[in-house]
């Protein structure tokens, strides 16, 4: 009976304990293990021969098409199929054409891939204004989606330095409709990212208007405070992005955190303050020794009071990746300036203060390149 009695007693129930607040969630560290594979990926120099090999002929047969097919009469998805071939063979002329004709169809089935496409033309053809001319008749077409805010969110980060008042009006164009999104979205748009990209436009004023806090920045920000205080339902999804974006909008005027508030350059007269460009990476990321050599090599051909280092983010010194303009920080830096890839690129003023801090690319540290642009405008600007 005893026996009987003990296989008759049900199993007590398994206690699931939730997990401390401050650990990151399976999906957050998933995402977090692939970013450096992603990184590596991105950049076309760290391609395998065979892989750029077949690339190269992709383009080349391409373009050849390209220059051969527009000379039909094509309309409709075909039009489309026709400017995705030209973007490949890089045929930027002929890829703005055929797009152009099919994003002003009446009733194109894939309308806003054709803006996209008529976008990355404009970029590549250097045409700023009509960036925004056809980002403000994509607008015109309805609430914003979140592929729509990819487009606006791609110009603007490929404009932000090399034209940099059409990167802000673009922004400043985008964003009613996002405040509009923080409450009640009637569109596929995360009101997480709605928020998020809200607060980058308001860093995006704050960092063209040197030397003072803008009252631009300072009535956006107002609004985007009051459009979140009168939001009636909580967000349902992670607000990790948000707060990126927001300590990415706190760090401006900030000194850098874990490093000297001034440089002074050996190369200016007296050894006078100078303006730094910091290039932040992971310690133990892939791309680190290539980065420390194109910062090296672009530290050298800067003028007069101006110097580049890199900086090893959460450093501990067990990589053996140190050298000349190279420091190691021991603080999270990517994390506590809300970046969401590396290397970060952060222009720190002659008073010490951040003046810019955006993602970017190794490439941009080359002759002549994105970096170099950027330093002398904000130099310029001083």
């Amino acid at each position: 009976m005893a026996a009987a009695a003990t296989g008759q007693q049900q199993a007590a129930p398994v206690q699931t304990q939730a997990p401390p607040i401050d650990v990151p969630s399976p999906t957050a560290l998933y995402l977090d293990l692939l970013r450096p594979v992603d990184d590596v990926r991105s950049d076309m120099a760290n391609w395998s021969s065979i892989e750029l090999a077949a690339f190269t002929n992709a383009v080349r047969d391409a373009a050849a098409q390209c220059t051969q097919l527009q000379k039909n009469p094509y309309d409709g998805e075909e039009l489309l199929a026709l400017a995705r071939i030209c973007a490949l063979g890089q045929n930027w002329p002929g890829t703005y054409s055929a797009a152009r004709r099919y994003s002003r169809d009446p009733t194109p089935a894939h309308r806003t891939e054709g803006f996209a496409l008529l976008v990355q033309a404009d970029l590549h053809l250097d045409s700023p204004t009509n960036v925004f001319d056809d980002l403000t008749e994509l607008r015109g077409k309805g609430p914003i989606t979140a592929a729509q805010e990819a487009i606006f969110e791609f110009a603007i980060q490929s404009m932000q330095i090399s034209h940099t008042a059409h990167a802000v009006s673009i922004a400043l164009l985008r964003q009613p409709d996002l405040l509009a999104c923080l409450n009640t979205c009637t569109s596929d748009l995360p009101r997480d990212q709605a928020e998020a990209a809200a607060w980058r436009t308001v860093t995006l004023v704050h960092e063209n208007s040197p030397n003072r806090v803008p009252n631009g920045a300072t009535s956006a920000a107002d609004e985007i405070r009051s459009a979140v205080a009168a939001r009636t339902t909580p967000l349902t999804t992670a607000e990790g992005q948000i707060a990126d974006a927001r300590r990415q909008y706190d760090s401006l005027g900030q000194p850098l955190p874990g490093l000297p508030t001034k440089r002074h350059c050996a190369n200016s007269r007296m050894n006078a303050p100078c303006i730094a460009l910091y290039v932040i990476v992971p310690e133990d990321a892939p791309t680190t020794p290539a980065a420390m050599k194109s910062v090296e090599e672009l530290d050298a051909r800067l003028p007069a009071g101006q110097v580049a280092e890199l900086v090893l983010s959460a450093c501990t010194g067990t990589f053996g990746l140190h050298a000349a303009h190279t420091l190691c920080s021991k603080k999270p830096l990517l994390r506590a300036l809300g970046a969401s890839g590396a290397p970060l690129l952060v222009v720190v003023n002659k008073a010490g203060n951040i003046r810019w801090t955006t993602v970017g690319l190794l490439t941009w540290l080359g002759p002549s390149g994105t970096a170099e642009v950027l330093l002398q405008n904000i130099a310029a600007a001083q």
